[in-house]
């Protein structure tokens, strides 16, 4: 699992997460950027 600065803050612009959202989006995806996009996706439809 290799969770790049890189990675984070493409998540961060393509969704407005927080860094810490972005990153805990990685952590759960095992690092895929297209999971984490869902992850993100989903936690904010439950809110």
């Amino acid at each position: 699992m290799d969770i790049t600065l890189e990675k984070i803050e493409n998540l961060i612009e393509r969704t407005n997460a927080s860094y810490t959202e972005a990153k805990e989006a990685l952590i759960k995806s095992n690092d895929d950027l297209l999971k984490a996009l869902l992850i993100i996706e989903e936690n904010r439809e439950n809110e």
